[in-house]
This record gives structure tokens, sequence and C-alpha cells, in this order.
């Protein structure tokens, strides 16, 4: 079936995330649609310039600066959907980008708000999703129809602060026994963008996906599977971490906090996609197959 939706913006698509949505967007596989990549910076990573060097079609390049509301609603005329990867330290450009594609009429807005559901019980206070929270009510209010891609932890960003490898011995750390959902950023993309050509089954609702479902102990297993090596588990202290992280009143801007905040949500349950009653979106993309754990893990380890 023919989607309406054929011309799409990306904001934010000169950072790492956003370099795998272009790929994505780009893929033959898209061929029918045309992307316009929205610049918050002036100069392309060297990896995302080679790319879009050897596109036959390479996607249309406009900086825009989100504090002129007026020259933002121009770059997104004749946009059917926005989706933004620009992340949560960019809350402002990302309240800036609501109101912008309210006033082009753009079809569809994806937020930046990719990983754990904000909405799961043991996840409403963490300060880590505080500006995930106002953009999901900024978008509410504004009446646009979205998509809330609830995608778990980015399975690459995950083995970082639970494992240390760049040690002799390969440890990590383990504070619960919680199932948590799991998706490579590649599949996100994947999910997402399908979703976007199929937005009237998920506008103003939320797509949940999750490539696997895992305990720390199901990490660790995989590790020594995949690399051969002897993980070295430690139990941490629950109820200090739990105290550590919720002494933080403010979102965290450093790698230690912003760890601290994931093992807590992790810990509490706040990783499970499919929480409650929630069922996954999987099965409605059946010719999407997610990467296999191996390909990650390996790729994390590769410079061990």
């Amino acid at each position: 079936m023919s989607s309406p939706i054929k011309t799409i913006a990306l904001f934010g698509a000169e950072n790492s995330l956003g370099e795998v949505f272009v790929r994505e967007i780009t893929d033959p596989r898209n061929s029918d649609l045309k992307l316009t990549a929205l610049l918050l910076v002036d100069a392309l990573p060297e990896t995302l310039a080679a790319y879009l060097a050897q596109l036959d079609s390479p996607p249309a390049l406009l900086p825009v600066t989100p504090s002129d509301p007026s020259s933002l609603t121009q770059a997104l005329a004749g946009i059917d959907a926005v989706i933004s990867t620009a992340g949560g330290t960019r809350q402002a450009a990302e309240m800036q980008l609501i109101e912008a594609a309210r006033s082009a009429n753009v079809r569809l807005l994806v937020p930046s708000n990719y990983g754990p559901d904000i909405s799961a019980p043991s996840n409403l206070s963490r300060p880590i999703f505080s500006a995930a929270r106002q953009i999901e009510e900024a978008l509410r209010d504004s009446g646009l129809a979205h998509i809330l891609v609830c995608s778990g932890f980015f399975a690459e960003y995950f083995l970082t602060p639970m494992f240390d490898w760049n040690t002799k011995e390969c440890t990590a750390v383990v504070y619960a026994d919680q199932k948590a959902s799991f998706t490579a950023i590649g599949d996100v993309a994947r999910y997402t963008v399908a979703a976007v050509r199929r937005y009237e089954e998920f506008s103003q609702g939320v797509l949940r996906i999750a490539a696997y479902t895992m305990t720390p102990a199901d990490w660790v297993d995989a590790v020594e599977r995949v690399t051969g090596r002897k993980v070295e588990v430690t139990r941490g202290q629950l109820d200090v971490l739990l105290a550590e992280a919720g002494a933080d009143v403010e979102p965290p801007r450093d790698f230690e906090g912003t760890k601290r905040q994931m093992l807590a949500v992790l810990s509490t349950g706040g990783g499970l996609v499919n929480w409650g009653e929630n069922e996954l979106d999987n099965t409605k993309f059946t010719d999407i197959v997610p990467a296999p754990i191996d390909n990650y893990i390996k790729q994390a380890f590769a410079s061990v």
C-alpha cells in the first residue's frame, strides 16, 4: 500500500544517531522517500560527508537556526514528516521544532525521545527523562500527529556502563536481575522509518520495539560466548545506587551521571518496553529482522 509520506526532514542529521537515520532513509529500500537533512551545525562528520558524496541523489542539506522560528518553519515547507535525532541535550531546539512543524502543517513528528518508556512507573521521577517528558507534553498540547518511539536501551551504548573490558580482566557490575529491552541503533532507525510510512496506525501513540529482552546475566553469558573471555561479575549495592541516582535533581551532563541513571532505570525494571499490558509492535513489521546480538558485542570489543 502506498504511503502518504513522501518527504521527510531529519532534524539534527549531523550527529551519530542522525547519520544512522540518513543511511536508512537513503537506502534503496526507501527510494520513494525524499530527504531533507536539517543541520544544527555547519560541518558534517567525515563519515557522513563521505557517504553522501557517493550517493547518486544525495539529500538536500539545510542548516537551520532553531532560535529563528520563521526560518525553521520555512525549512519545513512541503515536508510531510519530521524525524528528530537532535538528542536530549537540545530540548529548546526540539520545542522550537514542534512549533515550527505545527505552523508548517507537517503531517507527523517523531521526537528524539528514543529509549525506555518514560511513562513506566519506575521512570516517572527520573531526572534523565525530564526533557523527554516536557517534549512529549508539548507535542500532545500542539495537536500534531506524532509517534513516540520506545525502543529500550541502545544496545551499543548499554555495554559501556555495565562492562569494563579495558583492564586485564573483563568485569561487570550487576545490581538486580531485571529484564530490559535492547535494540541496536540501526534497527531503531529501520523500525522508525517503517512506522512513519504507516503513520496513521501509530499517530498519537507509541511505537514499542525491542530486538532483545535480556537480564544482565544474559548479557554476561552473551559476552562470554561471543568474545571467549571470562567476565568477573560483581554484585553492586542497589540501595546505594538508587540513593545516588535519587539525589540527582537535574539531568546528568557527564558520563558518570548518565551511567548512574541508566543503571538505576535498568535495575528497577524501567528498561522493559512491554511492561504491564503493553505489547511489542515488532510483529507488525515482518520484513525487519533485528541485527544479531553477536554483531554489536563484536563491535564493542573490537579494540580489545
